[in-house]
């Protein structure tokens, strides 16, 4: 059982190639130990997403390692019951903590102050980073959950994004302030800034896809209803837009007709007959 998660670690598990670029760089520039630590902190805190994803039976394609972070390739975030979701965005930050403890440790050998100090500074900053309520960072992802928690799904993508942005203007503006700009962090902002608004102008791929993902893989817990009523002319692509995450839907259309969840999305999707 362990042999075989291992090899589906390793068959999940993809180093980009600019981080071994830049590897190979910091060699030459004498930088390669602080380099090296940094990309061991972010593949721990990557195998801890993976590792609660596989326990909960996620379907992840991939786990790409950049050399600012992660992503984590899977169709089964925002599908998912929230309790699993949260574990599996916390089980990356989490591993900060023992980190600092191992880092700790390490004081007591013969390693130089110098590296010591740059170790917890590191973890330091990329514990802080993640938290920050910015999408896809893991603080973004709570953002996301606790709005999603009150809103509908369509509405909670436009909100969390909309934040995000927001967020990363202001820290922008606190690190120009204190004169704390660098190329790395220009970089590392404008990615963010542009997964933010593409994610924002594309919101209603992903409601799609989310809707999708009801369809085929129907795991709403079916306890937690939540009636929906519209007039006759609302089309469906306009219905999906009141959706909860992690509820139940019926869907009261006037007078006339009360849909069930499946009753929409088999007309949405198909004209296969409402799974029972």
């Amino acid at each position: 059982m362990i042999i075989q998660s291992v090899r589906t670690f390793k068959s999940v598990i993809q180093i980009h190639p600019l981080l071994i670029i830049l590897l190979l760089l910091s060699y030459f520039f004498g930088l390669f130990i602080e380099m090296a630590a940094l990309f061991l902190l972010i593949f721990i805190h990557e195998c801890g997403h993976l590792a609660v994803a596989r326990y909960f039976k996620w379907e992840v394609t991939r786990l790409v390692i950049w050399p600012f972070g992660g992503v984590m390739e899977t169709k089964d975030f925002y599908n998912r019951p929230t309790y699993e979701e949260l574990w599996v965005t916390i089980a990356g930050p989490i591993q900060h903590i023992w980190i600092f403890g191992v880092i700790h440790l390490l004081s007591f050998s013969s390693i130089p102050v110098f590296y010591i100090d740059q170790f917890m500074w590191m973890n330091t900053m990329l514990l802080v980073f993640n938290l920050l309520p910015i999408l896809p960072l893991d603080g973004g992802r709570f953002l996301f959950f606790l709005i999603s928690h009150w809103l509908p799904f369509h509405r909670s993508i436009l909100l969390a994004t909309s934040f995000s942005i927001f967020m990363i203007i202001v820290a922008n503006g606190i690190l120009l302030v204190n004169g704390w700009v660098s190329p790395p962090l220009i970089v590392l902002s404008s990615i963010l800034w542009l997964d933010n608004w593409f994610t924002y102008r594309r919101h209603h791929l992903y409601l799609m896809k989310h809707m999708l993902a009801r369809y085929m893989y129907p795991t709403v817990n079916r306890n937690k209803i939540h009636k929906l009523e519209f007039p006759i002319q609302t089309s469906l692509q306009e219905m999906m837009k009141r959706f909860k995450k992690n509820h139940y839907h019926f869907i009261q259309i006037e007078n006339r007709a009360l849909l069930s969840e499946d009753d929409y999305l088999s007309l949405l999707f198909s004209a296969v007959p409402p799974k029972s």
